[in-house]
């Protein structure tokens, strides 16, 4: 039987000796460790790790440290001790255990990313007013149809006598000496007239109601136009972050397609839409 070197005894058994201090030293992101992992960390168990992964499958990732206390079992003792090991990873990090129902905070909690951009009423409103496609307008042309058969027509004329008035005056002071002045005559003549018979049907109200109509199908167009562009850009955002694509074609394109889909919004809200984004320090392009 062949004897071992001793310096490589002593190499191993110092290997194996500095083993643990490596794994004490490992960082565990809290929104991707196993239960087995979680172990690994000082004062957290088998029962405790299990909480930490079913509240965290139930109640989505975790958003920062702190909220381990939400955790049954967690202890500010054990949390105080472990804190300089944890990370929360990214921020649309969202971790599902395989085969597992996805729950509606799960869901919420892969959308919260993106709950400081423009909510979809703020882009539609926004949307409208850039297209003056409001139905208040609407209601003030039939307003204002409506109330001319009380407004009368005005009618103005200005005329001229071309007959001159002549008055002599004396000069003051002066009697021996007369000033001459020529006055020309003006009239104004003002005359309103009411049609009340407007006031049973304006023969302007047709043309009202068409150009309601027309407004109320360009609102309807703009409103689905940029709804439909508002949500496909979340679902591509959703799918760059939950499932990022492994090959630079697809993931060069689909950052483009969601470039393309920002610019669209802004085209339809007159550049509300970039505005706000870099009001909340993101990029629109």
């Amino acid at each position: 039987m062949r004897a071992h070197h001793p310096i490589c005894a002593m190499a191993c058994g110092l290997a194996l000796c500095l083993l643990p201090l490596a794994v004490a030293a490992q960082t565990v992101n809290i929104n991707t460790a196993t239960e087995e992992e979680l172990q690994t960390l000082p004062g957290v168990g088998a029962k405790l790790a299990s909480e930490i992964v079913r509240d965290r499958n139930d109640r989505g990732a975790f958003q920062s440290i702190e909220d381990l206390e939400r955790v049954s079992g967690m202890s500010a003792s054990v949390l105080a001790k472990i804190r300089s090991r944890l990370t929360v990873g990214s921020d649309s990090a969202l971790v599902v255990r395989p085969g597992a129902t996805i729950t509606s905070s799960q869901v919420r909690a892969a959308l919260k990313p993106y709950a400081a951009e423009p909510t979809i009423r703020e882009i539609q409103q926004a949307a409208i007013d850039y297209a003056r496609a409001h139905p208040e307008r609407i209601d003030s042309w039939r307003a204002r149809a409506a109330n001319r058969a009380f407004a009368p027509e005005i009618e103005t004329r200005v005329t001229k006598d071309w007959d001159k008035t002549t008055r002599v005056m004396q000069v003051a002071g002066n009697p021996d000496q007369n000033a001459t002045y020529d006055y020309d005559n003006w009239q104004l003549m003002v005359r309103g007239r009411w049609d009340l018979d407007r006031a049973v049907f304006d023969p302007e109200e047709p043309k009202v109601a068409r150009e309601g109509i027309r407004l109320q199908r360009y609102r309807d167009d703009v409103l689905n136009e940029v709804t439909r562009r508002y949500y496909e850009r979340r679902r591509l955002q959703l799918e760059l972050d939950l499932a990022p694509p492994t090959e630079m074609g697809d993931r060069v394109r689909k950052e483009l397609r969601l470039q393309e889909l920002t610019a669209d919004i802004d085209a339809l809200t007159g550049g509300y839409f970039s505005q706000k984004l870099k009001e909340i320090g993101r990029d629109p392009y």
